[in-house]
């Protein structure tokens, strides 16, 4: 029976939702990364435009839906927020201070190496 790498490639993609759906995680990303290797190998060897446009296209409208969504949840502009402008959740506040601003205000204490 001669099979394609497309046709591979769809039996990949089929398993590794099987797995994923069945919490496999690991061997879902094997059957994925899998798939995607005969896809790209097929889109490598195959001439028919045609055909490698009806694997291509679909990730460009994939692309663009995604780009619409997002639009409106990236911020443009900078809020002018100062932590005493949020109300209560100290604890969170602190440690985000200790997380994220004190390492970037002061990188010598943050080195990851033990006090001498």
């Amino acid at each position: 029976m001669y099979v394609t790498f497309k046709e591979k490639g769809i039996d990949y993609a089929k398993q590794a939702v099987t797995e994923d759906e069945a919490g496999n995680h690991e061997e879902a990303m094997k059957m994925y990364m899998t798939s995607l290797e005969y896809f790209k190998t097929y889109l490598k060897y195959e001439k028919n435009v045609k055909a490698r446009e009806a694997i291509t296209g679909k990730d460009d409208k994939e692309k663009d839906k995604m780009k619409a969504s997002l639009t409106g949840a990236i911020l443009l502009e900078k809020p002018n927020v100062k932590w005493d402008d949020v109300a209560g959740l100290e604890g969170a506040k602190e440690a985000l201070k200790e997380a994220v601003i004190l390492p970037v205000k002061f990188p010598q204490f943050f080195t990851g190496q033990p006090p001498q």
